[in-house]
């Protein structure tokens, strides 16, 4: 069994690079990847939606995991019940920002000239199951829709609209990407994103991204530990 782990940044993967060393390095692409025994792979995108469907196509394509998993930081939306320091596991990734812009800032995503990529994907049930688990013995831990967003929510309100919107509970700016390139190739998928800040939360103090990097690479360790 091959196995991808994916992120964003250098950082949200320096746990994991840390406890399963020594590793090996190969680039495909411009990408830089580790591996292990060629059965692990860690790798990151970069930050935002287009690096993260240019790198995530690139590794898939060249490494074919059976599974691969994405893993960073994200930011809680109003009502999810999820505070910093929390966990999340996505059911599902939509992109709500894809369809057509109102005056009110909503987008409508009803009108559709036939030509519309797929506005959400599912990720596999029995990982996400295995890895709520396993994340739950770590710290607290919410399951749901999350959100790919092109700029974060900037306050209060953009957040609180996108979460009555969507019915979403993190936010994110690279996973519609991973799960869509996933999905086109069959390639079983989760993602978990540890929360660093609530989203619309601008004021720096009140977050923790390192933090939120730790507890998501702890939860991948311990489903590396089960299956390795």
């Amino acid at each position: 069994m091959k196995l991808l782990i994916i992120a964003s940044l250098e950082n949200e993967i320096e746990l994991l690079k840390s406890r399963f060393k020594p590793w090996d390095r190969i680039e495909f692409d411009g990408c830089q990847v580790y591996t292990k025994d060629e059965r692990l792979y860690l790798a990151t995108t970069g930050v935002g939606l287009v690096s993260s469907a240019f790198s995530s196509g690139i590794l898939l394509s060249h490494i074919r995991p059976d599974i691969s998993i994405m893993i960073g930081s994200g930011g809680a939306l109003p009502g999810s019940g999820l505070n910093v320091g929390d966990m999340a596991v996505a059911t599902s990734e939509e992109i709500p920002e894809l369809g057509v812009l109102r005056e009110d800032g909503l987008n409508d995503f009803n009108w559709n000239a036939g030509f519309w990529p797929n506005r959400s994907y599912t990720f596999d049930p029995e990982l996400c199951e295995a890895l709520i688990d396993i994340c739950s013995d770590i710290s607290k831990t919410g399951s749901g829709n999350f959100i790919t967003v092109l700029s974060v929510s900037g306050d209060d309100v953009i957040a609180k609209r996108r979460a009555l919107t969507t019915g979403a509970i993190v936010e994110n700016m690279e996973g519609y990407a991973f799960a869509h390139a996933c999905h086109t190739m069959g390639i079983i998928s989760a993602q978990i994103r540890g929360i660093s800040n609530m989203a619309g939360e601008r004021d720096r103090s009140f977050w923790d991204i390192s933090l939120a990097n730790k507890v998501s690479q702890e939860a991948v360790i311990g489903y590396l530990e089960r299956i390795l």
